[in-house]
C-alpha cells in the first residue's frame, strides 16, 4: 500500500477565489508540507481556515499534513470537510481512502476507492488501492481485475504487474505470476526481481527435475521434452531447450511448433541463420503460420536482409496482429532502405488504423 501521497491537481484552481492573505497562508502551508515540516504547515493552514472557514483547499492540505504525521483520524475529518465544500476534490477522496486503509477500516476505504473510480475511471491509484484490499481479503479475481485496469490506465508502471503477480502466486497460478514479475523486471522493478529469485527459479527448477524423471522412464516422451524446453527457456538455458526441441523434431519431424520454438531459442542466442532455418521449416509445414513469418522478419532484420523482412511482413498484413503494428514495422524497414516514399505510405496507413505513435515519424520523414 502506498503512503499518503501529495497531490496538487486542484491547487491553483481552488485558490483563485480566496483573499490574498488566505492564499498566502495556503501557499506557505503547501511549501511546508512539501519540505516535510508538517507541524508548521498545520499552524499556517489553521490560520487560513480561521480567515475563511470555507477554504476547501486549506482543509484538504490540513488533511495531508495530519496524514503524513500518522494522525489518520484527524486527516479523515479534514478530508471529509473539504469534500463537503468541494466534491471535485478527487485527491481528498483518494487520500481519505488511504487513511481508512491505514486505520484498517477496509470497507470504508473500498467505498471511497469505488466512488472515485466511478467519478474518474482513469484514476490509476484508486485501482491499486482497492486491488490491494481485495488481495488482502483473498478476493483474487477482483484484485486481478483492478490491477489489470491499472495496467491499462498506466502501462508504464511496473507496480500493478508486481502486485498482480503476487495475487496470481497466492491463487496458485505460478506461471502467470512469474510472467507478470518478469514483465515488471524489464521495467526495472527490483522487488519483482526478488520475487523471481525466491519463487520462480525454484519452481521451474523443480519442474525440470520432474520432467527429467519422466524422460528417464520413457526416452520418447515428447510431452516431457516439450515441457522441459519451456522451463529451460524461462531460466534462459537456451541450449538445453534447443536440445530438447531437437529431440522432439527427431521423433516428430513435422512438428511445426517445435521448429518455431527452436527458432525462438536460436533467436535468443543471436544465431539468426539457424532461427531463419527453423522458422522456414515451420512455414513449409504450415504455410499460414503468421507468427513464424513475423519472427522470421525479425531475424532477417537483425542480419540486415530488409527485403526479405519486408516480404514476410507483407505476407501477413491482414492476417495477423494489429494492422497498424505491421504497417509501422514495414515502414521502419523501408526507412532502413532509405525508401521514404513507401515508408511514409505505411506510416500513414498505420495512423489511419489508429496508431498515434507514428505521428513523429511522419513529421520527421514525410512532407
Amino acid at each position: 500500500m502506498k503512503k499518503i501521497i501529495l497531490l496538487n491537481l486542484f491547487y491553483y484552481i481552488l485558490t483563485l477565489g480566496f483573499t490574498q492573505t488566505s492564499r498566502q497562508l495556503v501557499d506557505s502551508g503547501y511549501v511546508k508540507i512539501k519540505s516535510g515540516k508538517f507541524d508548521e504547515a498545520i499552524s499556517l493552514l489553521n490560520k487560513a481556515v480561521e480567515l475563511n472557514p470555507d477554504n476547501a483547499n486549506a482543509l484538504y492540505y490540513l488533511g495531508l499534513a495530519y496524514a503524513n504525521t500518522g494522525n489518520y483520524n484527524q486527516a479523515i475529518v479534514y478530508f471529509t470537510n473539504a469534500l463537503k465544500l468541494d466534491s471535485n476534490l478527487h485527491d481528498a477522496l483518494y487520500n481519505r481512502a488511504a487513511s481508512y486503509y491505514y486505520l484498517e477500516k477496509y470497507q470504508k476505504a473500498v467505498e471511497d476507492y469505488t466512488t472515485l473510480i466511478h467519478i474518474d475511471s482513469l484514476f490509476y491509484s484508486a485501482y491499486i488501492g482497492r486491488g490491494n484490499i481485495f488481495a488482502k481479503y483473498k478476493k483474487f479475481k477482483d484484485a486481478v481485475k483492478d490491477y489489470t485496469k491499472a495496467i491499462k490506465v498506466n502501462p508504464a508502471s511496473s507496480e500493478p504487474y508486481r502486485f498482480r503477480g503476487a495475487v496470481y502466486y497466492n491463487a496458485g497460478y505460478t506461471d502467470n505470476a512469474c510472467s507478470d514479475w518478469d514483465h515488471a523486471i524489464t521495467m526495472g522493478d527490483k522487488e519483482a526481481e526478488n520475487y523471481r529469485i525466491k519463487y520462480c527459479i525454484p519452481y521451474y527448477n523443480g519442474l525440470i527435475e520432474k520432467n527429467t524423471k519422466l524422460i528417464s522412464l520413457n526416452s520418447n516422451d515428447t510431452n516431457a521434452y516439450i515441457d522441459r524446453s519451456f522451463f529451460y527457456a524461462y531460466l534462459k538455458q537456451y541450449n538445453n531447450a534447443i536440445t530438447d526441441l531437437s529431440k522432439v523434431i527427431e521423433l516428430y519431424p513435422k512438428d511445426t511448433l517445435a521448429y518455431y520454438n527452436r527458432g525462438v531459442m536460436y533467436g535468443y542466442l543471436k544465431n539468426y541463420k539457424k532461427a531463419i532455418e527453423d522458422y522456414s521449416k515451420a512455414i513449409n509445414i504450415f504455410p499460414a503460420y503468421s507468427e513464424a513469418y513475423y519472427n522470421r522478419s525479425e531475424a532477417y532484420t537483425a542480419i540486415n536482409s530488409y527485403d526479405k523482412a519486408i516480404g514476410d511482413i507483407t505476407t501477413i498484413i491482414g492476417k495477423s496482429k494489429s494492422e497498424y503494428e505491421l504497417y509501422k514495422k514495414r515502414g521502419l524497414l523501408y526507412l532502413k532502405k532509405n525508401d521514404k516514399i513507401k515508408a511514409c505510405e505505411d506510416f500513414r496507413k498505420a495512423l489511419e488504423a489508429g496508431d498515434r505513435s507514428v505521428t513523429d515519424l511522419i513529421k520527421l520523414n514525410c512532407k
